[in-house]
């Protein structure tokens, strides 16, 4: 009973750190592709006090969280897009676009080129990440007509998680946790009986 137990907990610590990964690209650059056409919409802040954009006061935008695994500088460029974007980068505050200047760290209307965004320290935003924290980047466009596909490369010294959020606690832990000390207190059970 004991090395089936043992195999039981081994195969939980195994599921559960699986759940837990998120994924990650070993390389310095990350390309995203996404589409912010009939996305939800927001009012864009147009500056890092989060004053609100009188043009972009119905905008589609796109949400993706990430980390790093290195601390230090990294670039979001929108390196194609059919349309005039604008990318902000949140911090571990997380993203609320009903509070637009919460966790703002930075962001580029026409920084890249013609239209298209670009945010790194040389250009001088914030762009300096710490590692292992969630951060949110935001594709947007200028104005409210401004929407449609486009490519995001994230670039710097560490791997970059997409995906990453806090790791949860899956639903279903408690319940298998409960099975594995049923499970050792039937064993135990037997033991007693044959004693």
């Amino acid at each position: 009973m004991r090395s089936i137990f043992t195999m039981m907990i081994a195969a939980a610590g195994t599921v559960i750190g699986a759940l837990a990964m998120p994924t990650a690209a070993n390389a310095a650059t990350i390309t995203v592709n996404g589409d912010t056409t009939g996305a939800p919409t927001w009012n864009r802040p147009f500056n890092l006090a989060g004053n609100l954009s009188g043009t972009g006061t119905d905008t589609p935008y796109d949400v993706i969280a990430f980390s790093v695994d290195t601390t230090g500088d990294y670039e979001f460029e929108i390196t194609s897009a059919n349309f005039d974007t604008y990318i902000f980068l949140y911090d571990e505050a997380g993203f609320d676009p009903m509070n637009q200047s919460l966790g703002l760290q930075a962001l580029d209307d026409d920084g890249g080129a013609g239209l298209l965004s670009l945010i790194t320290d040389a250009n001088g935003d914030n762009a300096t990440l710490t590692a292992n924290l969630v951060y949110y980047i935001v594709v947007s466009g200028f104005s409210n007509s401004a929407f449609g596909t486009y490519a995001l490369e994230i670039r710097g010294n560490g791997n970059v998680s997409l995906g990453a959020t806090e790791v949860p606690l899956p639903a279903a832990l408690p319940l298998f946790l409960a099975g594995v000390a049923g499970i050792g207190a039937v064993g135990r059970r037997r033991k007693a009986k044959a004693a």
